[in-house]
């Protein structure tokens, strides 16, 4: 009896271990299907790996024109990983775990155009730049792990060079709008001007 009891209740663990594996492949194949085909061109890595995870309804993106987001208490959040990811993070698909269909996705989250931010370091005719104002009397280290993904180092004209000082926000026209995405990313900057 004791045997039983036990046989039984390793097969419970399994089979339940299982239908939560077979539910995120079922609400991973929805996502997938649900993707356009430029989409699926710009996955980078086996679809069948993307991260399934639990999430809730004020993570999905705000639909287009306004209105309201599908409310489900069984939301999940599929990741695919994009070969823009550094630009403009991955693609989501937001599926519905009780019907798995799809309610919601994002493309972009929140990408950074490289062109506003803040001066954080000047040096040999460069000047790092982050997205947002940060605490200036850090170290350069902490500013950009804290910055991160969101830096650059632009090489500027020496009139560019001396026209902007540590603190200053500005804007940056990048010169034929090509950015090398290493991290900090770095780009020439054709003209760099405050804006405050």
């Amino acid at each position: 009896m004791y045997k039983t009891v036990i046989v039984l209740a390793l097969l419970l663990f399994v089979s339940s271990g299982c239908s939560k594996a077979d539910n995120a492949e079922v609400i991973r194949e929805s996502a997938w299907k649900s993707l356009s085909a430029d989409d699926k061109k710009e996955v980078q890595a086996n679809w069948k790996e993307a991260v399934v995870e639990a999430t809730n309804v004020n993570e999905m993106p705000i639909p287009k024109g306004g209105g309201k987001r599908t409310e489900t208490a069984n939301l999940y959040k599929v990741s695919f990983e994009s070969d823009k990811d550094r630009i403009s993070g991955p693609i989501l698909v937001f599926v519905d775990g009780d019907t798995n269909k799809p309610v919601g996705y994002s493309k972009t989250v929140n990408p950074w155009n490289y062109e506003e931010g803040y001066v954080v370091a000047k040096e040999d005719s460069r000047v790092l730049i982050v997205r947002d104002k940060v605490d200036f009397e850090l170290s350069l280290s902490k500013i950009l792990k804290s910055a991160q993904p969101d830096a650059i180092w632009f090489t500027v004209e020496k009139a560019n060079y001396d026209a902007v000082a540590i603190g200053d926000h500005v804007k940056a026209t990048v010169a034929g709008g090509m950015i090398n995405l290493s991290y900090p990313a770095q780009g020439k900057a054709d003209g760099i001007n405050k804006i405050d």
